[in-house]
């Protein structure tokens, strides 16, 4: 389907989908950069970078309500541009599209004239806006984001995958082999945008996946939807998994949960959060992190906006019946003190998305700096059933690590904590009713 525009914006259906997805990250990149760049403790100056690598014009026009608002590139520069003390903030956008690149450039002079637009596709000498925009193939693009990371530095950095549809894992692994080079290296940060519901249900010329992997059952419009799935995942063995007689939520829930396990070969916590713009349709922006803080805060910046309560277990509860549990390891502790077994469990509780988990997290080294101390009680955390080894791909240097999850069926008969409860989809309604309980 060919793109169209009005008033050099481009054109989307959906005040709750694209509306939605624009004010959370409207939100978010101001919230995340506060944080990153140090706050007012830091007078704002840790270098920080955004990089949209689908940046479409930077506004965006909402034909099921006439609006036009920023996109998710506009909040970047207003951000950059607009804010004060945001001079160690950069911003990467990459647009392919030439006409989309074309209303970018025309965006940026009409709204910022003291931007040179010329100067921000100089890679790192003669931009001292510190906006570097590219037409450029993603190969190309990252060398840019290579060459200014080598001279200058870019510090803690978010890339936002946000294409019309789906971005292909190929993308994805490209710029995550890139930027982490070693088991869960922390400083960067994905969020990714996808159509959940649109591969069940399909929607305009896309196709709604077959409910059969039997190829010769599949018509050419379904044909070619499984090709585009086949890039997402980056090969063949979700088929399997997705294309059966199943209801469109069980296939759903499927989907995010092996999602978030290949994204767990690069980052230590994925958190998926739903939105969802109409009725039996929901989406995803996944954000990835290998530092527990970040998406502690995330989560908590989602449940200002809907309806979700933060996720709050009873940590004195909880200890009573550890200490039932086990004699042997609280003998010894009295008032405040608790043996490092049940500290560590308790912080993959009560902070590690999904109960996941490893040797190297910061909080855990934050309650034990001795590697092998926390070795030994993480094991007994193993060997007690608390935690079940997992592993997701045979990457190289993942392997030299072991990666856990809780058993959560162990942690609520032994405990009495359940887990967290699913999200809430974000709706316009949701979203209300958040504003108005925080405001």
């Amino acid at each position: 389907m060919p793109l169209k525009f009005k008033d050099d914006a481009i054109c989307l259906s959906g005040a709750a989908g694209t509306g939605l997805k624009s004010k959370i990250l409207g939100e978010y990149f101001p919230f995340w950069w506060r944080i990153t760049s140090g706050g007012e403790r830091k007078d704002y100056q840790l270098p920080t970078a955004i990089i949209d690598l689908h940046a479409a014009t930077g506004r965006v026009h909402i034909e099921d309500t006439g609006e036009t608002v920023l996109g998710s590139a506009g909040h970047a520069l207003h951000l950059k541009l607009d804010t004060p003390k945001a001079n160690r903030l950069r911003i990467f956008l990459r647009e392919e599209d030439p006409e989309c690149f074309s209303l970018l450039r025309k965006f940026i002079t009409d709204e910022w004239p003291n931007v040179h637009v010329a100067s921000t596709e100089s890679a790192v000498f003669g931009n001292s806006t510190q906006v570097f925009v590219s037409n450029e193939a993603l190969e190309k693009t990252l060398d840019i984001v290579d060459k200014v990371e080598s001279f200058q530095g870019l510090g803690r950095t978010i890339f936002l995958f946000d294409p019309l549809r789906s971005v292909p894992w190929a993308s994805i692994e490209e710029v995550a082999r890139r930027r982490i080079d070693s088991f869960y290296r922390k400083g960067t940060e994905f969020i990714i945008f996808l159509f959940t519901s649109d591969l069940f249900l399909g929607r305009d010329e896309f196709a709604a996946l077959p409910t059969t992997p039997n190829e010769s059952s599949w018509n050419e419009r379904q044909r070619k939807s499984v090709m585009e799935a086949d890039s997402l995942f980056g090969g063949t063995s979700w088929r399997a998994s997705l294309l059966k007689e199943e209801s469109v939520v069980e296939r759903e829930n499927r989907l995010v949960k092996m999602y978030k396990d290949a994204l767990h070969k690069w980052f230590r916590y994925v958190l998926a959060l739903p939105f969802a713009p109409k009725k039996e349709q929901v989406y995803q922006l996944f954000f990835c992190s290998n530092f527990e803080a970040g998406i502690r805060v995330t989560r908590n910046f989602y449940s200002g906006f809907t309806l979700n309560p933060r996720y709050s277990p009873d940590n004195r509860a909880a200890y009573e019946r550890f200490k039932r549990q086990h004699h042997d390891k609280v003998r010894g502790y009295i008032g405040q003190r608790k043996p490092l077994e049940f500290k560590m469990l308790w912080k993959i509780i009560r902070e590690h998305e999904d109960g996941f988990c490893d040797l190297d997290a910061e909080d855990l080294k934050e309650e034990e700096v001795d590697f092998s101390k926390r070795a030994t009680a993480l094991n007994w955390l193993l060997h007690q059933g608390y935690l079940i080894p997992v592993s997701f791909h045979n990457d190289r240097w993942l392997n030299t690590r072991s990666t856990y999850e809780l058993d959560w069926s162990v942690v609520t008969s032994r405990l009495g904590v359940r887990p967290p409860l699913p999200l809430i989809p974000m709706s316009l309604s949701s979203t209300m009713a958040g504003e108005t309980r925080t405001g």
